[in-house]
């Protein structure tokens, strides 16, 4: 896993709200696009923030990158966007789901926003969670809780010490991290794989929270 800072062309600007996406592409190749969700806040002015694992081919060759050298991006697009005015807002993620969410938070930071934020992340081991140093400055802010769950403690390697949640995120670990009376009124936005969401979602609607109160990014098939 690699956190990409992107200096920006002089001259250029990437006006962007908490959440958003770009799409990205090596110069000669505009027809091999990836998207990628801008894990910085838009207060950080001159550069944006991408994270990616090193999975195929495309990521493989931004792994080869080096000072100096030149990405294209386009956009940013999306729906999945952070606003001012919500109170409390829960942002569950599963593995790289977490970079949208390290832009909002730093947003809410950057900005001095008194609005609540519940983080819920899950990975499959301790050492596959993303930002762990950052967000345990963030739960240090009395307007910020994080929960970390491993979803597959087996995989603990010997030096390994996790006395947390473990399993998936679901309704209960979110009912349990969320004050029972700001449950009612909390928006909920997630992005991770799509089993995942696809089961928070339902068990979210099921449990009488609007849909508009709602938002996920999903991908995959897992």
């Amino acid at each position: 896993m690699r956190t990409f800072r992107l200096r920006l062309a002089s001259g250029t600007s990437c006006p962007f709200r908490p959440g958003h996406f770009m799409m990205f592409h090596f110069p000669g190749a505009p027809k091999v696009t990836r998207a990628y969700s801008i894990a910085s806040s838009p207060l950080e002015e001159g550069y944006i923030d991408i994270a990616l694992n090193e999975v195929h081919a495309f990521t493989a060759r931004m792994f080869s990158l080096r000072r100096g050298e030149t990405l294209l991006a386009h956009g940013p697009y999306g729906k999945w966007v952070y606003e001012d005015h919500i109170p409390h807002a829960v942002l569950i993620s599963g593995g790289t789901g977490i970079t949208p969410i390290r832009g909002i938070v730093r947003y809410v930071l950057g900005k001095g926003l008194p609005n609540r934020l519940t983080i819920l992340a899950s990975a499959r081991t301790p050492a596959d969670l993303l930002y762990r140093e950052e967000s345990a400055e963030w739960s240090r802010r009395p307007n910020i809780r994080v929960v970390h769950t491993i979803t597959r403690p087996h995989l603990l390697a010997p030096h390994e010490k996790w006395d947390g949640p473990t399993g998936r995120i679901d309704l209960a670990m979110v009912k349990a991290a969320v004050p029972e009376t700001d449950f009612p009124k909390a928006h909920f936005y997630m992005c991770g794989p799509n089993q995942l969401i696809e089961a928070l979602a339902g068990a979210l609607s099921a449990d009488g929270v609007p849909r508009e109160r709602i938002r996920y990014e999903k991908w995959g098939k897992f």
